[in-house]
């Protein structure tokens, strides 16, 4: 009987140590700047010019017409809710592609963060990872459209 009762109080025991289950909230960064600072390594990437794909990657690195493909975007803070960006692509080792912005905005928008050109958004941004998609008219009057996913090395 008292083996009983001294595993029924060690059973009551450990019910009552179970771990609180509610999710807890992820504490929001005070400095969207520096959350949003560092490498990353693109993980695709699509070009389009007047619609037509002149090149469209869906992994990274990758091989392209024998070459070696890969690009890496580089955010650094310029203020405590901006970043300026360099974006580059190399076909072996040969850079054959970039792209920079300055002062972009990391700004929250619901429960995402947004990365914003002006008023334009042109990206989704959480710290880890990096949604780009900018479609605008070039010089020559030409549509053209950059887009790629990358992730924090």
């Amino acid at each position: 009987m008292n083996k009983v009762l001294l595993f029924l109080f060690a059973l009551i025991t450990f019910a009552a140590c179970k771990k609180d289950t509610e999710p807890q909230p992820v504490p929001e960064p005070k400095d969207l700047g520096t959350m949003v600072a560092g490498k990353y390594t693109l993980t695709s990437f699509r070009y389009t010019r007047n619609g037509d794909d002149v090149m469209n990657v869906d992994k990274m690195p990758a091989t392209v017409d024998g070459s070696k493909v890969s690009g890496t975007v580089t955010f650094t803070k310029s203020s405590a809710d901006q970043v300026n960006m360099a974006f580059k692509l190399v076909a072996d080792g040969e850079e054959i592609y970039s792209l920079s912005g300055e002062d972009l905005e990391v700004r929250k928008d619901g429960s995402e963060y947004g990365l914003f050109a002006g008023e334009t958004r042109i990206g989704d941004v959480d710290g880890s990872m990096v949604i780009f998609n900018l479609s605008q008219t070039d010089s020559d009057g030409e549509e053209i459209e950059v887009a790629f996913i990358a992730r924090k090395k």
